[in-house]
């Protein structure tokens, strides 16, 4: 039977830990939050965690600062570490291999990362069947998360949000996309992935914006009621969402 983890995340604001912490609370787990390396201590003594998760992109000459971190924290106990990040993940898995019970995750297929090495302890279902109309906890995460990003989108549009933001999120519904076999919603989002990447550092062209925005929508809709995925044609959604790339 898979452990209740008391997990501490540190909290500074970043996207993908807002997705780790998400994760473990909707697999069962018990999270607690604190804005800093600094002070974590305190607080892992307090909270009685046994597993924190972080996120890191800090460059090579902070390494050794990541791992005087981690060590100070284990004065207290035994931990599971988990580092996040989105830029060093060869790296970090290198410098921390064999230190102990440190785990390092990308972006990609975060949650499915997660459960992995979290386990899921709270008795819910955790994938979905073939079955129609079956709910589940990784169709009811993707709704949601589809949900988020459209919104995410509009914010973007309007200058309210970040790309890295939204390529945060992408990423997990591509992932989940993918273990639910939604193949049609799995290609639609890869392809916008790939039109928010080409958008970066610009801004949005009424193309971009209204080519991602259907798409999402669709993705949205088709993961909302049986059947899933739908069995629409989503093959001129993907040439449009490819045009916008074309200059």
């Amino acid at each position: 039977m898979s452990v209740r983890h008391k997990v501490l995340v540190i909290d500074t604001g970043d996207p993908l830990i807002k997705i780790a912490e998400a994760t473990a609370r909707e697999l069962g787990h018990a999270v607690f939050c604190h804005p800093s390396p600094v002070g974590a201590g305190t607080a892992l003594a307090q909270q009685e965690a046994d597993t924190v998760i972080l996120s890191w992109d800090l460059a090579a000459a902070q390494d050794a600062k990541l791992i005087a971190l981690i060590e100070s924290w284990e004065r207290f106990r035994q931990l599971k570490t988990i580092v996040l990040s989105s830029s060093q993940v060869r790296r970090l898995a290198t410098l921390l291999h064999g230190t102990g019970d440190r785990i390092v995750m990308g972006i990609d297929n975060l949650e499915m990362q997660l459960e992995a090495v979290l386990g899921q302890p709270s008795g819910e279902v955790g994938a979905v069947s073939s079955g129609r109309g079956e709910q589940g906890l990784f169709a009811t995460r993707l709704r949601r998360r589809l949900s988020e990003a459209s919104q995410v989108w509009e914010n973007i549009a309007q200058g309210a949000a970040s790309h890295r933001e939204m390529d945060f999120l992408l990423g997990a519904i591509h992932g989940q996309a993918q273990l639910l076999r939604w193949d049609k919603v799995a290609r639609l989002i890869a392809e916008t992935r790939n039109v928010l990447k080409d958008s970066m550092g610009e801004s949005l062209r009424i193309e971009q914006y209204e080519a991602v925005g259907a798409a999402l929508r669709f993705c949205v809709q088709a993961s909302a009621a049986p059947p899933y995925d739908s069995d629409r044609d989503v093959e001129p959604m993907l040439l449009r969402l490819r045009r916008t790339r074309q200059r």
